[in-house]
């Protein structure tokens, strides 16, 4: 226990100076990604107080990076309501995208542009089924091209409108330029990009330098050291760090609007992998998130309505009732057949869903 100001004060300094506390528009305007490892702080993601909206996430296969990359995903579209736009090689984050309500386009052994405008809402390019790496790179790049495209014509805006998430950056190895311009002139016109790459040294440090949040998993290699030290993201004293990082903790590296942050290390806390004990009739049952993103991506709802469900299990506790959630429900504004499909989806019958619905109607 503290016993007085005066140690209270400087455990203060320790506690600020090595790892950020969060602020409160960090907790309304930023996105929840985890805890810190020395002092279990909650860390926030709030772009609006960093130089730009940009991040880059490296770490070797297994670390972590998709892991962290799907919550940031689903958070930054249920919880800020911003437009996402996937290049997805392997057909990783098809379902994902599925589960939120979104567009899955699959191009098809050739480099056809698959993006003729930006539409609203999460879409993702699938180019699991090209087999030759280089139509799948030059189909990426022309992908991106067009993002460049509409970039242009749109007005000049700071606030983050569109994310653009490219996994394995290293395939664009080739294509730097067109990536290079969207992160020299995304943030003027509310583009964030976000990247990720386990090759460090086949992605221009231009494009490492340039992101305001850098997340850097466990890495190996003195190349890869050395990538990140010339692009100022890792500091010496950090390398044997990072090396010893377990799967799933990262250090992140903020340059805010006023300084750069000392690095720290976070363990991810992933949004797509929370489940829940619903109760209902004297029955418990075990709902994934999966399973509840899969329901409610099959209920004919607009897409406001289904972000409003989403933010609701989002804040939700472990424990729910089917009470809880019906009420919640009801309160967006969802009707009663929808009700009723959802559960059954989940497992639960349709005579526990109408005994709910009408004691709630009763009160």
């Amino acid at each position: 226990m503290i016993s007085n100001s005066i140690n209270a004060a400087r455990l203060l300094d320790v506690f600020m100076g090595s790892e950020p506390a969060p602020k409160n528009n960090d907790i309304v305007e930023g996105i929840y990604v985890g805890k810190t490892l020395a002092y279990n702080l909650p860390f926030f993601l709030n772009s609006s107080r960093l130089i730009n909206p940009h991040i880059s996430i490296v770490g070797m296969t297994g670390s972590g990076k998709s892991y962290l990359l799907k919550s940031m995903i689903m958070r930054l579209y249920i919880s800020n309501n911003v437009n996402i736009l996937i290049i997805d090689w392997s057909s990783e984050y098809s379902q994902l995208v599925k589960d939120l309500g979104g567009i899955v386009r699959s191009a098809r052994g050739n480099a056809d542009i698959p993006v003729e405008h930006l539409p609203e809402g999460i879409l993702s390019i699938d180019l699991s089924e090209i087999r030759d790496p280089s139509i799948a790179g030059c189909t990426a790049r022309n992908a991106l091209l067009e993002v460049s495209k509409s970039m242009s014509r749109s007005k000049l805006n700071e606030k983050v409108r569109w994310v653009i998430v490219i996994d394995e950056a290293w395939k664009l190895a080739d294509y730097e330029k067109v990536l290079g311009r969207l992160f020299r002139e995304g943030r003027k016109f509310g583009f964030s990009i976000i990247v990720a790459t386990q090759l460090i040294k086949d992605v221009n440090n231009e494009i490492l330098a340039n992101a305001a949040c850098c997340f850097v998993f466990r890495l190996m290699g003195s190349e890869n050291f050395d990538a990140l030290s010339s692009s100022g993201l890792l500091k010496h004293n950090d390398i044997e760090t990072v090396k010893s990082l377990n799967r799933g903790t990262c250090m992140v590296s903020l340059h805010t609007r006023k300084d750069i942050e000392k690095n720290f290390a976070v363990r991810i806390d992933g949004f797509s992998f929370k489940s829940y004990l619903l109760s209902y009739s004297g029955v418990k049952m075990k709902v994934s998130l999966e399973s509840i993103s899969n329901a409610i991506s099959k209920m004919e709802i607009c897409t406001e309505d289904r972000l409003k469900l989403f933010r609701f299990f989002d804040d939700a506790g472990q424990s729910l009732d089917l009470i809880q959630v019906i009420g919640a429900m009801m309160e967006i504004g969802i009707k009663r057949v929808e009700m009723i499909s959802f559960f059954s989806e989940l497992g639960v019958d349709e005579t526990s869903v109408a005994i709910s619905i009408e004691s709630i109607k009763k009160v």
